[in-house]
């Protein structure tokens, strides 16, 4: 394989300046030739005429082209009227089709190409080249069903965003294509195809998703109009020149799997953004930022993985944002790969190639350099990327449009910070209501029973680990039945939770001790460490507390008492049974006393 680069200012001459390919394609007598026209001046007349003179100079060659937003020529970006790329196949067969069609055949189309790609079994690539206007390219992508999953798809189309006052077209030997397609295929055992591709795009702040979308139309992210988002974050306006503003911030989503980013060319009154292609509603997306050194270390890996490919040329499909981005520094991305192989191309619309599962993807804001070659390739000795000669030549808009990114999003995230604060500080007092409400009676503010039992059992069982003396106090209001019968519940539940504050009160002055209620008008206290005698004289000092408190409606109440004590031998079982009994004798015996039994049953009435 060899290839011969022409450049062309005007069209005079043309077997002239294709005598170097000419009189070597006569020597060889290759399999195929293919000649790629990239037409920087969009004008069809012109490509008609520069078509039929290569056609006349070259009458074997198959020639396919597509207008151009500059085309690279040696790794430069070789601002010129036109520019044509001979590539001479020793024995590759070369094939191009034609697919002409309009929206609503995307699908008829996609399974026409398909069918062609899966009969021809030596196909080793397919090169699209599109002119993307007038149809579903989505749909038409989404649709090409191709059997042989290793083959490598890849391609460019131009849409007419960045020449909007001419008609985007492709065209081959037999015309132009304004609506459609075309194909190449490259066939044979001995063709070799290797499609690096180039992203270097980060992505900036939170997630979002597409709420609102249309084919080509980003309408709603996160509810709000679609722009908002570059208003917002960014600071941009919506008049003057939009497209050149956030040309550094694409957004970056998946298509079919895999990592994309999607630029806008141009925003309505509404604040949705136009679009080269589609992103889904419900998609996902975030901001990115065009960052030149990280995409210099792309292409310097991306050269290396080449460079072992040991390709006999290299064609370069680059979008013209890039060329935007770069400004007078995108020679930068390009020159790495001539520095391996003769490298041409041009900067288009839209890049297309398949992943690993065989899919086609419709990219933005890509370079795709596509190394080829015939037979074994040779060794190309690695070269050392010199960094410290990269030079930036970006716009200063871009660091004022990062900084305003900055900015906005540590207010966000300081705002978010402080609400999460007061969400945790608030979610702290619900855990600490609920923990109260799992533990505490609600009516009496003591601890309810399931909490006070447990505290018994845990008391008892340090006593028998210590060895320690322990004493409850089983408590009851006398003739409270009375007091709901005459006055009502509202006025026994004040009798409860006066009692309950009398039993509080005295809990205070004794730190240790602990009180529940036990249920309807009884109450239970613990009380760790106390001997009998003490949790008597305790108990003794909540009867008289008690029966000194008159209440407005109910007047003067009592309590009955019942107390027992433990040395740490026994369960809690057998220490309730008499703390029961110390209160039926108090009970039966005349209500408002204390009653005291000890384990040896010993009994005292105080």
């Amino acid at each position: 394989m060899k290839q011969f680069l022409v450049l062309l200012n005007d069209f005079d001459d043309i077997r002239e300046k294709f005598s170097y390919a000419y009189e070597y394609i006569d020597k060889v007598n290759p399999a195929s030739v293919l000649v790629h026209v990239f037409f920087g001046e969009w004008d069809v007349a012109a490509a008609k005429t520069l078509t039929a003179a290569i056609n006349r100079t070259i009458p074997d060659a198959k020639i396919v082209g597509s207008v151009s937003c500059g085309e690279i020529f040696e790794g430069n970006l070789a601002a010129l009227r036109c520019m044509a790329v001979v590539s001479v196949f020793d024995c590759t067969k070369i094939e191009v089709l034609t697919y002409k069609f309009h929206g609503g055949e995307e699908e008829t189309t996609a399974r026409r190409l398909a069918k062609d790609i899966n009969a021809r079994a030596e196909t080793k690539a397919a090169e699209f080249l599109m002119a993307m206007a007038g149809y579903d390219k989505q749909k038409f992508i989404e649709s090409i069903d191709i059997n042989n999953k290793n083959l490598v798809v890849f391609g460019a189309g131009v849409t007419g965003v960045t020449n909007p006052t001419q008609t985007a077209f492709v065209s081959t030997n037999s015309g132009i294509v304004t609506c459609g397609m075309i194909a190449v295929f490259y066939e044979g055992t001995d063709f070799h195809v290797h499609v690096e591709h180039i992203f270097g795009w980060e992505p900036l702040g939170k997630e979002m998703t597409v709420t609102k979308s249309k084919p080509l139309l980003l309408m709603e992210v996160d509810g709000k109009p679609a722009y908002d988002v570059y208003s917002h974050y960014l600071q941009i306006p919506r008049t003057g020149n939009f497209f050149a503003n956030i040309l550094g911030f694409p957004f970056l989503t998946q298509d079919r799997q895999t990592d994309v980013v999607r630029l806008s060319h141009a925003c309505d009154d509404n604040g949705y953004l136009s679009l080269s292609a589609d992103i889904a509603k419900g998609s996902k997306l975030r901001i990115t930022y065009g960052n030149l050194g990280e995409i210099f270390r792309e292409v310097t890996a991306g050269r290396d993985k080449i460079r072992r490919f040991a390709p006999q040329a290299i064609m370069i499909y680059d979008c013209a944002s890039r060329k935007m981005l770069w400004q007078t520094g995108t020679d930068q991305e390009l020159q790495p790969f001539q520095k391996i192989a003769p490298t041409a191309g041009f900067f288009c619309e839209g890049e297309f190639k398949n992943n690993d599962k065989g899919l086609i993807v419709n990219h933005q804001c890509t370079l795709l350099a596509i190394g080829m070659r015939e037979g074994e390739g040779k060794v190309i000795p690695a070269t050392e990327a010199k960094i410290e000669e990269l030079k930036f030549y970006t716009d200063s808009s871009i660091v004022k449009r990062m900084a305003a990114f900055v900015q906005t999003t540590t207010a966000e995230l300081e705002k978010a910070n402080s609400k999460l604060a007061a969400l945790n500080s608030e979610l702290s007092t619900i855990n600490a209501k609920l923990s109260y409400m799992a533990v505490t009676d609600e009516l009496t503010g003591l601890f309810n029973r399931r909490e006070i039992d447990k505290r018994i059992q845990d008391a008892v069982a340090a006593a028998k680990d210590n060895n320690d003396v322990l004493s409850i106090i089983m408590i009851d209001i006398d003739h409270f039945k009375r007091v709901n019968d005459t006055y009502g519940h509202a006025v026994g539940d004040i009798v409860l939770k006066d009692a309950a504050a009398v039993i509080r009160d005295s809990l205070n002055e004794n730190t240790m001790a602990t009180a529940g209620r036990w249920g309807g008008e009884e109450f239970l206290v613990l009380l760790p460490s106390f001997s009998l005698s003490e949790a008597t004289e305790f108990a003794e000092t909540i009867r008289q507390k008690f029966a000194a408190h008159s209440f407005d409606t109910a007047g003067a109440q009592t309590l009955s008492l019942g107390v027992t004590a433990t040395f740490g031998y026994e369960d809690e079982k057998n220490i309730f049974i008499r703390a029961d009994d110390a209160l039926y004798k108090a009970k039966t015996g005349g209500r408002n006393q204390v009653v005291s039994i000890s384990a040896e049953d010993m009994k005292t009435v105080v």
